[in-house]
């Protein structure tokens, strides 16, 4: 089994990979620059996993064989600010570091950014002027202007690059 949580079972390990696999591949392919490269990439890989492992055959836990825990949500002063318990503990790390939340984006900056994340263009004159009589009127414009943006042909041309 591959182990690469100890030093002394990586470095094993990474050996024992690295004769099988110039054995089982064959003489055509580890003649091959490209092949060669691979085993370098690899082996450096795991000995880096072996230096970032225990001293002594003790593992270093690591965060995804931890269990999964509910964190306790911070208590804040700013009560009003805090919709949801995300909010809580960005505002509890903003306190540590001497921050104060930035002020809520206005209706048109808001579709600005949706366009440019969206999009990666401005929204035009007219698409302004529409969503902020939208806005004033229905308490779900952004939500249509949101939908309107992913089913428009601009959003397939920015993400379809990707």
């Amino acid at each position: 089994m591959l182990r690469l949580d100890a030093k002394a079972q990586a470095v094993s390990n990474s050996t024992d990979m690295i004769h099988s696999m110039r054995h089982s591949i064959g003489s055509i392919m580890t003649r091959s620059i490209g092949t060669v490269a691979v085993k370098c990439v690899l082996a450096l890989w795991m000995i880096g996993m072996a230096a970032h492992a225990g001293e002594g055959g003790t593992p270093h836990p690591h965060w995804a064989f931890n269990p999964v825990v509910r964190p306790e949500v911070p208590l804040t002063a700013d009560t009003q600010w805090v919709q949801n318990p995300i909010d809580a503990f960005v505002l509890a790390r903003l306190d540590v570091a001497g921050l104060e939340p930035a002020q809520p984006a206005t209706k048109q900056e808001l579709l600005r950014r949706s366009h440019y994340d969206l999009t990666g263009l401005p929204p035009t004159p007219e698409e302004v002027r529409t969503f902020l009589a939208d806005a004033d009127a229905d308490a779900d414009a952004y939500e249509q202007a949101i939908d309107r943006l992913l089913n428009s042909p601009g959003y397939g041309i920015r993400w379809g690059r990707h």
